[in-house]
């Protein structure tokens, strides 16, 4: 033990001395890496999950209409079942995520009438105001979207089911009349890529939407979401980018973020229909009339008609109760900090009034609902951490000198009553680098249907561009499925090192390939990328019957000649020169076999009947490392009871680990005209076993996978 005193950056050096550097420097390195890599990707994967829950909606809309077996149109009332559904799953997620809340929402008309709105990098907050309009008041809210999302694939039905409306006038004053509400952001895509945190509204000339209030003789009523910003933001910002998005009208800008900061939704009060005003005094009415109001107008009396006004008295809003700087910028908001928003999610304990102001002026009832009280008195002396302070910092009304975080602390001890409060944050802080990793886990399998729909979107392009209707199978798609299978060549590359050994032992003509079934199939998707890119052989596959329900995988399947697994239909496209690939285990062999690789076929032999009755080889595959990359919660027996009476693959999937993966072609077993399809497909099982226990290590081990990537010497075939 030490008896000298020291400080701690010398017992800090000392330690670094002793430990990390002589010894553990790798590790720590390691470590730190992959922590920053994880925070990153987590940036950038809850966005994407959005994306996903945008498909589980459809994936809902489409299981209610099989269900209700539904003719009726998508904008009809018959529908609101499904709305119900959809609306409560978004208004769980932004109260539990964003704490949002409405406010104002009695100055929406009872009939007809023109939201405007701020359009945030992601229009989550507007999900959130249609979900609480139509729980609360069952009213509907048409909404002009950007023709962008009406070309995302699988996603047409749900905007029919929510009113989407690809914007022009005479269609908006249709709906208008018709005596629904009708929801516009005049900066569209443009403010959500390109505006920043001082929340500067990006319409230009825009006045569209004001002629469209003109002439349906509706009011226009503006809505703004505080914090909108924080929530998500978007990366790469650059003369650049703006160039290319006024060049192509693509919004490849990614957006990133997903903090759960506070949402509030503003509604301000109805500028009234006038018949003598023109559609650019009532654009610069609807945009800039809150600019001249200054910061006193109470946040729950909004007397103002402009967004600017809502954004104002957010500003006083939050200077009140201690978050903003002391010198905000007129009608807006604090620029932009995502730790003030987030404080914003805390509980907020109002006080009564007769207080008065810095300046001795009585304040009303609502103003001083807004003003924070000052600060108890400490009951025991200083501690140091409130001795660690800057001296031009201050917290609340009392200017003592303080760090925003000492700050922070006081008030929610102050609010609490919790004392050493900083030891439980610290503790919960400790808790969210623990369980990160775990939350990981159990998102990057969602990076491969991501993948998959990428690739979906790139076969629309495609079909856009060379204007192709039909003839999946035609030549023309050639290019399509060269640029799809190049992405998944590359990812494979990249992400899982992917390899291919014995290419040599594919013939030319047709033939059946057996490979094992791993968690996911990504690992022949590989397969076929590399065939293809280095024999010129694009061979098709036999996908269960739950792939061909999927929302927009219907262009894929069919420009891939996927086939529902009928013998006839195999037969026919191996007699016809085309190479088949089918996994007898399917999705049992996926879902229920674990690192031990059990091959899960039971008793299935009509594979081995096909290659008989169309005389094609058998070339055996497997995968090495194939059941390290994704993992499933297999051993549960009740899932695999609901499997077997459903046939709905529930089972949850961790993983996507990027370990070394190799896929090995077994020696063909030829055509055999006298042997029986039970006696072929027991010598295909004995082959992928035999492939198996050369090549895999049982049982499989997710750290020897990973510690594979590092080899030096070439795997021996």
């Amino acid at each position: 033990m030490l008896h000298t005193t020291m400080t701690y950056s010398t017992c800090l050096k000392y330690l670094m001395e002793e430990w990390i550097f002589l010894e553990y420097l790798p590790y720590v390195i390691i470590c730190l890496v992959v922590l920053v890599f994880i925070n990153i990707l987590l940036f950038f994967t809850i966005p994407a999950c959005l994306l996903l829950l945008l498909y589980l909606s459809s994936l809902v809309l489409f299981i209610y209409e099989r269900t209700h077996k539904l003719k009726e149109a998508y904008s009809s009332k018959a529908w609101d079942g499904a709305r119900l559904i959809i609306t409560f799953m978004w208004d769980r997620l932004g109260r539990y995520l964003n704490g949002y809340e409405l406010h104002g929402i009695e100055n929406l008309p009872d009939g007809p009438g023109l939201i405007i709105f701020y359009h945030g990098a992601i229009p989550i907050d507007y999900g959130y105001f249609l979900s609480k309009l139509f729980l609360l008041k069952r009213q509907s809210c048409y909404t002009v979207a950007d023709r962008c999302v009406f070309k995302l694939p699988g996603l047409k039905n749900l905007g029919a089911v929510m009113w989407l409306l690809p914007g022009t006038q005479q269609e908006c004053v249709n709906v208008l009349k018709n005596g629904h509400l009708l929801g516009i952001s005049p900066g569209g895509v443009r403010e959500a890529l390109f505006s920043d945190k001082s929340y500067k509204l990006i319409w230009k000339n825009r006045k569209g939407f004001a002629q469209v209030a003109i002439d349906a003789k509706v009011p226009i009523i503006p809505m703004h979401t505080q914090n909108v910003r924080e929530g998500f933001r978007i990366f790469g910002r650059t003369r650049f980018s703006k160039w290319c998005f006024e060049s192509l009208r693509v919004p490849f800008l990614p957006p990133y973020g997903g903090f759960p900061v506070k949402f509030r939704t503003y509604i301000g009060k109805p500028i009234q229909y006038d018949p003598n005003i023109t559609a650019p005094e009532l654009a610069t009415k609807g945009a800039g009339m809150g600019k001249s109001v200054p910061l006193t107008v109470e946040s729950k009396d909004i007397t103002s008609a402009g967004i600017d006004l809502l954004v104002a008295v957010e500003a006083k809003t939050m200077r009140s109760m201690g978050v903003l700087r002391s010198d905000p910028k007129p009608s807006q908001m604090f620029s932009g900090e995502v730790l003030s928003a987030r404080i914003g999610r805390l509980p907020y304990r109002p006080f009564g009034g007769g207080r008065r102001g810095r300046k001795g002026r009585a304040l009303s009832p609502s103003e001083a609902s807004l003003q924070l009280p000052p600060p108890p008195p400490p009951p025991h002396p200083p501690s140091p951490r409130q001795n660690m302070i800057g001296r031009n910092e201050s917290c609340g009304a009392e200017q003592m000198p303080m760090s925003y975080l000492t700050c922070l602390l006081y008030i929610l001890e102050g609010w609490t009553g919790v004392e050493h409060l900083d030891e439980y944050l610290s503790y919960l802080v400790y808790l969210t680098w623990l369980f990160a990793p775990l939350l990981v886990a159990f998102l990057l399998p969602a990076l491969i249907l991501i993948l998959i729909y990428v690739s979906i979107f790139i076969l629309h392009i495609y079909k856009l561009r060379t204007h192709l209707k039909e003839v999946y199978s035609n030549d023309f798609w050639d290019g399509a499925r060269l640029a799809v299978l190049t992405l998944w060549y590359v990812h494979g590359r990249i992400w899982n090192g992917y390899e291919v050994h014995g290419l040599e032992k594919i013939p030319d003509g047709p033939a059946l390939f057996i490979f094992y079934h791993g968690a996911t199939p990504i690992d022949f998707f590989y397969f076929v990328s590399v065939v293809l890119a280095k024999k010129k052989k694009f061979i098709h596959v036999v996908a269960d019957h739950f792939v061909f329900s999927l929302p927009g995988f219907k262009i894929v399947v069919d420009v891939f000649r996927t086939l529902p697994g009928s013998q006839e239909e195999c037969i026919k496209a191996l007699k016809s020169g085309r190479s088949l690939a089918i996994s007898p285990g399917g999705v049992r062999e996926a879902l229920f076999a674990n690192e031990y690789y059990p091959i899960l076929w039971g008793n299935r032999k009509g594979f081995a009947q096909v290659a008989i009755d169309a005389k094609v080889p058998i070339i055996p595959l497997f995968t090495q490392n194939v059941r390290e990359s994704v993992r499933t919660f297999g051993g549960i027996k009740f899932l695999r009871w609901v499997y077997e009476k459903t046939r709905w693959p529930l089972v949850p999937l961790y993983g996507n680990f990027p370990v070394k993966l190799r896929t090995y072609i077994g020696d063909p077993i030829p055509y055999e005209p006298n042997v029986t399809a039970a006696e072929l497909a027991e010598k295909a099982k004995n082959a992928i076993q035999c492939l198996i226990d050369k090549h895999q290590k049982i049982p499989g081990n997710v750290f020897r996978a990973l510690m594979e990537r590092f080899e030096t010497q070439k795997k021996e075939d």
